[in-house]
C-alpha cells in the first residue's frame, strides 16, 4: 500500500510540473499530495507497529495487522502523540548534534589549522562536513530508541500487567501518568 501511494505521489508531482500554468491545477494537485502524504504516514506507522507484533509475539503478517488495527482503534491517539514527541525529540537532537559538531569542527579549525583560516570553502566544507557526521550519528543511535518507544508502547497496550509484575515501581510511574495507555488492549 505504501509503495502504492509513493507511486500515485510520485505521478502527481510530475502531473504538477508539467501543468504550471493551470494555477486551479496546481493547488488541487497540492491538496491531493496533501492528503497522500498523510495517509502514507498513517500506514507506515501501522506497518512499524505491525511488524513489532511480528518481532514480539511471531505471529504472521495479517493477524500482527488485525492485532494492529485493534490497537490503533483503541489507542490511535496515544499512538500519534507517541510518535510525534518522539520523532520531535529525534529531531531537535539530531540538529543540536550537528551544530555542535559544526562548531566544534570550526573550533578545531581555528585551533590547529591557522593557515585555514583564509580558505573559506575549507572552512565551510569542514562545517558542513561536522553538521552532517554529528547529525548523522545522533539520527542512528536515536533511531533505535525511538523503535525502542514503539516497542514498549505496543507491549504496554498489549499486556500492561507483565510489566506491573516485573518492574512495578515503572508500571505504577506510567500508570499515573498514562492511565489510558495501561489498562490494557485485551480482557483475559
Amino acid at each position: 500500500m505504501v509503495a502504492l501511494i509513493q507511486t500515485i505521489r510520485a505521478l502527481l508531482r510530475n502531473a504538477m510540473h508539467s501543468d504550471d500554468n493551470n494555477i486551479v491545477a496546481v493547488i488541487l494537485f497540492v491538496c491531493i499530495d496533501c492528503i497522500l502524504g498523510c495517509i502514507e504516514s498513517l500506514l507506515e506507522m501501522f506497518n512499524r507497529y505491525a511488524y513489532i507484533e511480528i518481532a514480539i509475539y511471531g505471529k504472521p503478517f495479517v493477524q500482527a495487522a488485525k492485532d494492529t488495527l485493534h490497537l490503533v482503534k483503541s489507542k490511535g491517539i496515544d499512538a500519534l502523540v507517541n510518535d510525534i514527541l518522539i520523532n520531535n525529540l529525534v529531531i531537535m537532537g539530531s540538529l543540536v548534534t550537528g551544530l555542535v559538531c559544526g562548531v566544534l569542527s570550526y573550533v578545531a579549525i581555528l585551533i590547529f589549522e591557522s593557515s585555514a583560516k583564509s580558505n573559506t570553502g575549507f572552512v565551510v566544507a569542514t562545517i558542513a562536513a561536522g553538521f552532517v557526521v554529528g547529525f548523522s550519528i545522533f539520527l542512528i543511535i536515536y533511531g533505535v530508541l525511538e523503535s525502542g518507544s514503539s516497542t514498549v508502547f505496543v507491549c504496554l497496550c498489549e499486556d500492561p500487567y507483565s510489566l506491573a509484575r516485573t518492574k512495578p515501581e515503572l508500571f505504577n510511574a506510567i500508570a499515573s501518568t498514562y492511565p489510558d495507555v495501561v489498562q490494557g488492549l485485551y480482557t483475559h
